[in-house]
């Protein structure tokens, strides 16, 4: 060999490091898309996280039951039992100060929560404001009594449980109407976020008796007496859906952000609406980014075109900028969208009396 020739035996020092960054970038590579395909099948793991000391799955109600009257006057009797088959079976009825004798007009509520936490006492972790009980008394000033249902959480429990949760406590109130002073045929269904989501799969099921035999949820309230509902910042056009809301309505379905095109289609109700489906408020909060009222505004949509009753309520601040998800919050700061949403959906229930009842 030439004394100018350079061995070639081994790899030159500059050689050697390059070689190895590509081969631990390959195995960061490896073990991200390895993590990554883990986690879409097992969400539980992230929203697990999140939920901690939050997960309250029992069969025990969360407080002592009780009737009593508060300080300003609120009759609030708490932790009825509405069923025996599935934890958290369990809602509370708030009445106005000074009610009349006889059956009052009905709120029936779910939390939200991302079907992982939230509460009828604690409401939605997830939304701007947590104090919910000033938007729960407004309703009673407003003259109604207002029931707030719990249902089953994740990880024990999926989709569609809580509907089905929803439907024993309106039969429960059904039921017992004339024990709780409530009008069972002037019944307002609402929910937010999660319990959005099952108040307008519940309104699809009232109103088409497929998408009900495809939920797995025949409805025990009768269509003629839901007045309306109030269908707060619900995620339902589950195809367009970014990862963050993915992973929580995955989980909620079976566990994974790759649900069934069959679930996919019993979770996603827009496509079942029909013209029987129930007056409705729709409130969106934001488009900008994963937005919710993006898939308020497809709902909307859907309700113009089979020509049911209904208010979608979207609004921006004067610089631009969107409220956040759970915009009815703000009230208790008064917040000018937040109240502007009160009372549009207040101005909508005068214009959607209750159907009486035939004698």
């Amino acid at each position: 060999m030439s004394e100018t020739q350079a061995p070639n035996s081994r790899p030159e020092p500059r050689r050697r490091w390059l070689r190895r960054l590509l081969i631990g970038a390959a195995i960061a590579v490896a073990v991200v898309v390895a993590a990554g395909a883990v986690l879409s099948y097992n969400t539980q793991i992230l929203v697990g996280a999140f939920q901690g000391y939050q997960s309250k799955n029992s069969f025990e109600p969360r407080n002592p039951p009780s009737d009593q009257m508060r300080a300003d006057g609120v009759r609030y009797v708490n932790d009825l039992e509405y069923g025996t088959e599935y934890p958290n079976s369990h809602l509370d009825i708030s009445y106005p100060a000074d009610a009349p004798d006889g059956p009052l007009p009905t709120i029936v509520f779910t939390h939200g929560g991302g079907f992982f936490a939230g509460d009828k006492v604690l409401a939605d972790p997830l939304a701007i404001d947590s104090d919910v009980n000033f938007l729960f008394d407004r309703f009673l000033e407003q003259g109604f009594a207002f029931v707030n249902v719990n249902y089953a959480l994740v990880p024990e429990y999926h989709f569609p449980t809580p509907v089905e949760q929803l439907d024993q406590a309106l039969a429960f109130l059904k039921e017992n109407a004339a024990d709780y002073q409530l009008d069972m045929d002037n019944v307002i269904i609402m929910g937010s976020s999660a319990g959005a989501i099952m108040t307008a799969q519940y309104g699809a099921a009232l109103s088409n008796v497929d998408y009900a035999k495809d939920l797995g949820v025949m409805p025990s309230l009768d269509i003629d007496s839901v007045r309306a509902l109030i269908i707060d910042d619900a995620p339902l056009a589950i195809d367009d859906f970014g990862f963050s809301i993915m992973l929580l309505v995955g989980n909620y379905i079976d566990g994974t952000m790759h649900p069934s095109a069959e679930d996919r289609a019993r979770y996603d109700p827009i496509d079942d609406v029909t013209g029987s489906y129930p007056p409705s408020f729709l409130i969106g909060s934001n488009y900008d980014g994963d937005g919710y009222a993006h898939d308020m505004g497809l709902l909307s949509t859907a309700l113009e075109a089979k020509g049911v009753e209904h208010d979608f309520f979207y609004e921006r601040y004067n610089d631009g900028s969107e409220p956040h998800h759970g915009l009815l919050g703000g009230l208790s700061s008064g917040d000018p969208i937040a109240k502007h949403a009160f009372d549009d959906m207040m101005a909508f229930l005068d214009s959607v009396p209750a159907t009486s009842p035939d004698p």
